[in-house]
């Protein structure tokens, strides 16, 4: 081979190196917000456990653990949509590099099961397709049951606060 086709050959490397950089760092970052977000919804349970059990009798005591609960529960929902703007960068970033080397199995357009094939499992398909320039709907599942949990320490710290 000469020097031209050589060169080529490792630009085109180096770039399905990159590619695959960028696209595993979006699935670590969704990975690792799954983690996290869940550790700060189990704190929060476990504040709510606390007083559906009737352990912690004290309305002081008890408001200070719903607001913990209510910032835990806040920076639960910053965190999945902190993870989501990053892991949505990083595919897109990947997304680029695949269209501009025309590799079409690698692109967010390529579709692996065609739709006339998809019959009930329309939602987990959905779930997992490329979500172009978007935040992923697993991220937005768990910012909205951050906010759930958000929601639901207002509430009772509302309730302490009213039966004090």
């Amino acid at each position: 081979m000469n020097d031209a086709s050589d060169r080529a050959w490792e630009k085109e490397k180096t770039q399905i190196d990159i590619w695959k950089y960028y696209g595993s760092i979006g699935g670590a970052d969704k990975d690792q917000m799954i983690k996290i977000v869940t550790w700060l919804l189990t704190v929060s349970t476990g504040i709510v456990g606390l007083y559906a059990t009737a352990k912690i009798t004290q309305p002081g005591a008890t408001a200070f653990l719903f607001s913990i609960g209510v910032l835990v529960s806040l920076l639960a929902a910053f965190t999945a949509l902190l993870y989501g703007g990053y892991a949505a960068w990083n595919w897109a970033i990947a997304d680029r590099i695949a269209e501009k080397y025309g590799w079409s199995e690698q692109s967010p357009s390529f579709r692996p099961i065609p739709k006339a094939q998809r019959r009930i499992d329309i939602l987990p398909l959905w779930l997992a397709e490329p979500c172009e320039n978007k935040v992923a709907p697993v991220f937005w599942v768990f910012f909205v049951a951050s906010l759930v949990s958000f929601v639901v320490h207002v509430g009772l710290l509302l309730k302490v606060s009213c039966d004090a």
